[in-house]
C-alpha cells in the first residue's frame, strides 16, 4: 500500500529563518493508511443517459401520453443530471434530501435522479421529457403525432429553471 505524506515546515536553522526562505518537507500521515479508501462497499454505478440529440441517431421516439417525442441538444440536461445524481452518491445529506423529494412522487426531477442510482431503464428517458417540456422548451410538431423537443438553453440556465423552487441552490 502507498504511503501518503503531509507537508510540514521546515525548521532546521535560525539563520534559514531570518531570510524567511522556508522550504518543505514531507512526513508520512499515518491515520489515512487504515483508511479503506478503496472500498467496494461505498462505490456506486450510477446510470448515465444517452444524449437526447435523437434526430441525427434514429433512435425510437419516446412516448408520452398518446404523443411521441424525439429530443434534440440536451447534452446540458444529461450533464446536470449526471452532476445531481453524482451529489447524491458523494453526500449522504444530499440523499437524504433526494429521499424526501422522491417522496411526492409528482417530483419528477427527483424521481429521475433516484431511478438514475438504480438502473437506466425507458421510464427515465419518459421523465426526462416530462421534465423537459415542464420548463417550456420549443416544441416541434410533425406529423402523426410526432414532436420534437428542441433543448436550446445552456447550463446556467437550465439548472436556474429545474431549481427555481429551490432558491437556496441557485
Amino acid at each position: 500500500m502507498g504511503k501518503h505524506f503531509e507537508c510540514c515546515p521546515s525548521t532546521t536553522s535560525a539563520a534559514h529563518e531570518e531570510t524567511e526562505n522556508i522550504s518543505t518537507y514531507l512526513t508520512p500521515k499515518r491515520e489515512l493508511l487504515h483508511q479503506k479508501m478503496q472500498s467496494k462497499a461505498i462505490a456506486k454505478k450510477i446510470g448515465i443517459l444517452q444524449n437526447g440529440t435523437s434526430l441525427k441517431k434514429k433512435k425510437k421516439p419516446v412516448k408520452v401520453g398518446k404523443n411521441n417525442y424525439i429530443l434534440s441538444n440536451t447534452c446540458a440536461f444529461d450533464s446536470f443530471m449526471q452532476l445531481v445524481s453524482t451529489a447524491s452518491c458523494d453526500s449522504e445529506i444530499y440523499y437524504e434530501f433526494m429521499k424526501r423529494k422522491t417522496i411526492d412522487k409528482r417530483n419528477e426531477l427527483w424521481l429521475l435522479v433516484s431511478d438514475l442510482l438504480k438502473k437506466v431503464t425507458v421510464h427515465c428517458y419518459t421523465k426526462r421529457v416530462r421534465i423537459l417540456l415542464g420548463m417550456q422548451q420549443k416544441v416541434h410538431t410533425f406529423e402523426n403525432d410526432l414532436h420534437c423537443v428542441l433543448v436550446e438553453q445552456s447550463i446556467k440556465p437550465l439548472i436556474m429553471n429545474l431549481f427555481k423552487d429551490y432558491p437556496s441552490a441557485t
